[in-house]
């Protein structure tokens, strides 16, 4: 069914039809059905773990937030060995759901200099037009310009932003970016300088739906972002005004 996140009030009240639900077995066309010998009728039955759909798509309960714990530990497993002059802390929080609770604990203990948040993000669906959510399942993780959380917007560091982005074109990493109307932890964390989001379908539903080459290029970008930075560049996007900067042109 549609995300909850994209519910209007007026849909969040009315009692969901039949016609309004869809069985997604992660394909893009009918021939790719074909091939995986599904056809008009066939009987389905709902399975609770994790499940391949194909070659690169998985569903399972509570991708949001494994998708990002997966991202990070393999973050931390390839930086690991990492000569570097700051300090790098990995933080896996609790109660993200019922206010950021946990994030806002961690933040308020470490104290971060810049901090980025790793979360989902509802993607597209065919219920859902574009306007209303932007960002694709298979096009790479999603840089965020702002989120919002009850009625209060936090709009992140440009300059933050800019790095990631310049990170995932030297790397040739596949991105996307997006201006959505839900809170993350990041909103809690309000010396963070920046969100990565994995997209996904099927938003707090017991079948959400990722790519897994969503989850490979963020660990990229997250990789080469903490591999290329040092202390003076961490210092520098953390203090750097937002205004004025000179817009990059995007690549060819």
């Amino acid at each position: 069914m549609k995300s909850r996140h994209l519910l209007t009030e007026a849909e969040l009240r009315a009692p969901l039809q039949m016609n309004d639900l869809w069985i997604d077995i992660g394909t893009r066309s009918a021939n790719e059905a074909a091939a995986l010998g599904v056809e008009i009728g066939l009987p389905v039955t709902f399975h609770p773990t994790a499940q391949r759909l194909s070659e690169h798509v998985l569903v399972s309960k509570s991708v949001d937030n494994r998708a990002g714990c997966a991202a990070l530990i393999e973050v931390a497993r390839q930086t690991i060995g990492l000569k570097r002059d700051y300090e790098l802390i990995f933080v896996w929080s609790t109660q993200e759901e019922i206010g950021s609770r946990g994030a806002r604990v961690a933040a308020h203990w470490i104290q971060p200099t810049i901090a980025v948040v790793v979360d989902t993000v509802p993607a597209n669906d065919p219920s859902t037009p574009l306007r209303h959510a932007t960002s694709l399942v298979a096009s790479g993780p999603v840089v965020r310009a702002q989120d919002a959380r009850a009625g209060i917007g936090t709009i992140y560091a440009v300059s933050i932003k800019r790095h990631l982005i310049d990170t995932a074109r030297r790397h040739s990493i596949p991105h996307q970016i997006d201006v959505f109307p839900t809170w993350t932890d990041a909103c809690g964390v309000h010396l963070a300088g920046r969100g990565v989001y994995i997209p996904r379908m099927c938003s707090h539903s017991p079948n959400e739906i990722i790519d897994v080459r969503d989850v490979d290029n963020t660990i990229a970008l997250l990789t080469g972002f903490v591999t290329e930075v040092d202390g003076n560049t961490i210092a520098t996007l953390a203090s750097r005004s937002s205004h004025p900067l000179k817009y990059e042109e995007a690549p060819e």
